[in-house]
């Protein structure tokens, strides 16, 4: 029962950690009074490096099997994916936020140019992949991962 009680008071403190960088970047916002000039790179950055985190559990998870350390990350992989997302979404609104501000009425245009960039597709079908799997993401074991799969939840 204790052990119950541990992880379930842990799992908000954790929330928070990984809130931290998004409590910065927002106020910095309110700090500047706008967009401070490097925010579109931190938000991106930011969701980046979980992403990354996230798809490295796996790979760790194969090398160090009997690791406890590891598998308490893998344990959260889906909070980790669901936090990139939340970054990813924070740099997308950002950045819509920033058109807006720069070319007013003019934004959809802007954004529709940019769009025919090789590193915008990328990054849009990126968000759109990443929001897909945040709307199917629930704590429940996929179907196909049976009891020795390693579909955990966090």
């Amino acid at each position: 029962m204790r052990k119950l009680a541990v992880s379930y008071v842990g799992r908000p403190v954790f929330w928070l950690i990984l809130a931290l960088p998004a409590i910065k970047l927002v106020w910095s916002i309110a700090a500047a009074g706008g967009l401070p000039p490097r925010f579109l790179n931190q938000s991106g950055e930011w969701a980046i490096r979980f992403l990354l985190i996230t798809l490295a559990l796996t790979p760790l998870q194969r090398l160090f099997r009997k690791s406890r350390f590891v598998h308490w990350f893998v344990r959260r992989r889906r909070t980790f994916g669901l936090t990139s997302f939340a970054y990813a979404a924070l740099h997308v609104g950002a950045y819509l936020w920033q058109s807006f501000a720069d070319w007013g009425p003019g934004a959809v245009t802007w954004i529709l140019f940019t769009a025919t960039n090789l590193y915008a597709w990328s990054a849009w079908l990126a968000i759109s992949l990443m929001l897909l799997l945040a709307l199917i993401s629930n704590g429940t074991r996929s179907a196909g991962s049976g009891a020795g799969g390693s579909g955990c939840s966090a």
